[in-house]
């Protein structure tokens, strides 16, 4: 009898790991935008609604097109002391094939723009939230812009600028946009004003 059950048990557990493993994207080493994505998705935000995941894709998004982080959706998701799933390698979770981040990811990686740069879950207080601007709060994450706000006010300047005909020696900023290979792009403008090689976190 106990040789049954000790059979039983094996076989359930092979079955298990082949499905866990056969389904759905890997996270344990995600290589391109769009798995990048999905996995920063379902490890930050997995137990969200639908609109929660969204949001958190689109903070990685507003970082791509910001010069204060890496130009890629992918180095931005794998950068240091950012994302605390990518930093952990055992919290590296495969997202279900029949899990909404794949739907979520897709749409977040169309946004083009910059809404927040920094979100934080309501059960946390870093003290870097008082420096910046609150923007909104989606399910349990709380979201903010530290470079976002000073970036659309300047695009909106620009425009303002050129519909009116003033002219401005400021040469016209761009924003990095990410493409589908991953590497970044200059297909659009919005802001190179503050440039700076560096990192910055909550």
């Amino acid at each position: 009898m106990k040789h049954f059950f000790a059979l039983f048990f094996f076989i359930t557990l092979q079955l298990f790991i082949f499905n866990y493993s056969s389904a759905g994207t890997s996270c344990r080493n995600p290589q391109n935008t769009s798995q990048c994505m999905v996995c920063n998705c379902y490890n930050e935000a997995g137990n969200q609604g639908y609109q929660g995941q969204v949001e958190v894709g689109k903070v990685v998004m507003s970082r791509v097109g910001l010069p204060h982080w890496p130009n890629s959706v992918c180095n931005v998701v794998r950068q240091r002391k950012q994302f605390s799933w990518f930093n952990r390698y055992a919290t590296r979770r495969s997202v279900p094939s029949n899990h909404s981040c794949n739907r979520a990811a897709q749409e977040a990686l169309r946004f083009r723009g910059c809404s927040a740069d920094h979100y934080h879950a309501t059960y946390v207080r870093p003290r870097g939230r008082r420096r910046m601007t609150r923007v909104s709060r989606v399910q349990s994450h709380i979201f903010y812009s530290k470079f976002c706000g000073r970036a659309n006010m300047t695009l909106a300047r620009r425009n303002q600028d050129r519909q009116t005909g003033r002219r401005t020696n400021n040469r016209t900023p761009t924003v990095r946009v990410a493409s589908a290979s991953g590497n970044s792009s200059s297909s659009w403008s919005i802001f190179n004003l503050f440039r700076r090689n560096r990192t910055t976190s909550l």
